[in-house]
């Protein structure tokens, strides 16, 4: 992994010796191995505004890198490190271990949310909820962020696409796609530019900023 290295979203513990940029924020500028994987045979990867997963061909889930909004699928952010925005890393891959009873397939990953589908069809989502990116209408009893928007801290499945069979992923910034076995496509989340692919944006709730989303998965 390579690039920016401030929110520990490369893998490499020591960013001490890295270079600086002009905001004096560490970077990787060639490609360096992720050792703590290297012994893992990696499969898939996906990358967040700030976070990477990686799934292994195991079908175990490492994330690292900002961890603010729940995106790492790791519950206790207390106690990791914090960037100079006092923001919580994870610094090296760590195994989702809410998802290792399961055997997951595909992964990808929005700005500050990501979504993991087993080989059962599960859709697991977790991370930034606000637009509705999750799946998971009722974000009342989620806690909240820094800037007061809701987020799931770890791996939850969405029931509403409990019947269907999913085999494949794919996220915008704020909104997820959701492909079946039988060739239907579902889509939630934020929808202000068309990215849904459902005619009703007049009718669908709008989020804090007033930009339409649906939260529940519409084929």
């Amino acid at each position: 992994s390579w690039g920016a290295s401030a929110c520990g979203q490369l893998g490499h513990i020591d960013t001490d010796s890295m270079p600086k940029d002009v905001e004096n924020y560490p970077y990787q500028p060639i490609p360096l191995l992720v050792s703590s994987l290297q012994d893992h045979f990696v499969v898939q990867i996906a990358c967040g505004d700030a976070h990477t997963v990686a799934l292994s061909r195991q079908g175990l889930l490492y994330s690292w890198g900002g961890g603010g909004c729940g995106q790492l699928g790791h519950s206790e952010t207390q106690c990791m490190p914090k960037d100079e925005d006092g923001c919580p890393y994870q610094p090296v891959p760590r195994v989702v271990e809410h998802l290792r009873p399961h055997a997951v397939t595909n992964i990808a990953c929005g700005k500050a949310h990501t979504i993991a589908v087993t080989d059962a069809g599960h859709m697991f989502t977790w991370g930034a909820g606000a637009c509705g990116q999750l799946g998971h209408p009722d974000t009342s009893s989620f806690p909240a962020d820094e800037d007061g928007y809701p987020f799931q801290p770890l791996p939850r499945e969405v029931h509403h696409l409990r019947e269907q069979h999913i085999v494949a992923t794919a996220c915008g910034d704020v909104h997820t796609l959701a492909l079946t076995a039988a060739g239907e496509v579902f889509s939630f989340g934020g929808g202000s530019f068309g990215q849904l692919g459902v005619s009703d944006v007049g009718s669908m709730p709008v989020d804090a900023d007033n930009c339409p989303y649906t939260p529940t998965p519409q084929r």
